[in-house]
């Protein structure tokens, strides 16, 4: 049995990305927590948009847009609102937050998120996840809906379901980032596990890869070996490829989400390769 790179994942999406020209992204908040200030949730929002954007592999940028008074939470109207409820809560009682995110095909086109400051209690410190929610770390959870992210699996993540609220989920966890950067990528150099779409993203003597989710530029191999630290040879067809070796904890992948494939490939054992044309 070949393990490979994806296996490891724990991290889920719901289809859609934000098109480029969509960033900045402009956010905006409406209503408010109560306890909590309009300088205390803007702060809280600023840190969790920040946690964001300071990862450079998907170089996402956000800017705030002020507050709002006539949004409507799920209208497509282009607006991103974090909306803060404190009268009625319309969705189950048990929820600490809520995402409406609407998309186009797999594009988003609008998304926003609902806050429960009906059935919780809030704080922006001193939180404990269950009496009271922190409201930068429940910022950050739907914020990772609105990029595309849904739950994850894994225990320490920001997007695991559980940690909604939890203090211990504002940083966010290496399953979130891979994540994100799977699903936003920074063009790259071309060079040994940047992220591809085909081989015209790679440099000349490697092809582009892809490998369950993940989509990167490597090299051929023999059998015998010949891969760079953090890589193994696998066979593919009559060829063999150079693909991370989840089971070394794999190697530095500037990696994406595979998207369609498409002539000129082959497929064996889970592996797709994408040649020059």
């Amino acid at each position: 049995m070949i393990l490979l790179a994806a296996s490891a994942l724990a991290w889920d999406s719901i289809g859609a990305t934000w098109p480029p020209e969509s960033f900045p992204l402009t956010w905006y908040l409406q209503g408010t927590l109560p306890g909590i200030s309009d300088a205390e949730a803007e702060a809280a929002a600023e840190a969790a948009f920040d946690t964001w954007a300071a990862e450079s592999c998907a170089g996402l940028s956000f800017q705030n847009g002020g507050r709002l008074t006539d949004a409507t939470l799920g209208e497509a109207d282009g607006r991103a609102v974090l909306f803060l409820v404190s009268d009625t809560w319309g969705a189950e009682s048990t929820l600490v937050s809520e995402p409406r995110v609407t998309t186009s095909g797999t594009e988003i086109v609008d998304a926003d998120a609902a806050f429960n400051g009906v059935d919780y209690a809030w704080a922006v410190d001193g939180a404990d996840g269950r009496t009271r929610m922190d409201v930068q770390s429940a910022f950050t959870h739907e914020i990772g809906h609105w990029l595309g992210l849904w739950h994850s699996t894994a225990t320490d993540a920001t997007l695991n379901p559980s940690l909604d609220g939890n203090p211990e989920a504002r940083d966010l966890a290496s399953d979130d980032v891979e994540g994100l950067c799977s699903l936003y990528t920074v063009a790259g150099s071309g060079a040994q596990g940047e992220a591809c779409t085909d081989a015209s993203d790679c440099e000349a003597d490697l092809i582009c890869l892809v490998d369950g989710t993940l989509s990167y530029c490597t090299s051929l191999c023999d059998t015998g070996g010949g891969c760079p630290e953090g890589y193994a040879c696998f066979s593919a067809g009559d060829e063999a490829v150079c693909a991370v070796d989840a089971s070394s904890g794999g190697g530095e992948c500037g990696c994406s989400a595979a998207s369609g494939a498409h002539g000129g490939v082959l497929v064996a054992l889970g592996l797709i390769v994408r040649r020059r044309r």
